[in-house]
């Protein structure tokens, strides 16, 4: 991997990190292994099969539905430090990767007409395994490239699952 490319986040970025995940309480959060990160009270970027496609996942594996505005940063601490595969929309909630597990898994839901690789550099510069899939575009303002509503393809999201969970 390029460095130039993917630069990796600092030694001192990483133990900063690592000792507030280390300061959490792991004991508190086994329920939250795999997360769906959720951005129903968001408007922008909106996922209008969200509903749908966390119906479908929880149907089949045990996930939790997340949404990190609902916690307090300790709390989101706690919750993200031990988590093995995060899956949702593109947005603020995936900051919390920071926490997760260094063998964690990111999928990344995107529109097509929106596309941000500020978290995959992240991901790949602390190491994670980063996956996306891109959804259609429904709706799309062109002075706001924020207020679009899009949907995602759930049998290409359970596919990537299948792969994750074997």
């Amino acid at each position: 991997m390029d460095d130039w490319l993917y630069p990796r986040l600092s030694l001192r970025l990483i133990d900063f990190y690592d000792e507030l995940t280390a300061e959490s309480n792991k004991a508190t959060n086994d329920a939250f292994h795999y997360i769906f990160l959720s951005r129903k009270k968001n408007r922008r970027r909106e996922l209008v099969n969200e509903k749908a496609l966390i119906f479908a996942i929880q149907e089949r594996w045990n996930f939790s539905v997340v949404d990190p505005g609902d916690y307090s940063y300790e709390d989101q601490i706690n919750i993200f430090s031990n988590c093995r595969l995060m899956i949702g929309s593109h947005g603020a909630g995936f900051t919390n990767l920071l926490f997760a597990e260094p063998t964690a898994t990111i999928i990344e839901l995107f529109p097509d007409k929106y596309l941000n690789v500020g978290l995959q550099r992240i991901a790949i510069a602390k190491g994670l395994d980063y996956h996306y899939i891109v959804g259609d575009t429904l709706r799309y303002n062109a002075k706001n490239a924020h207020l679009l509503k899009y949907t995602i393809n759930i049998d290409k999201v359970l596919e990537k699952l299948e792969f994750f969970f074997g």
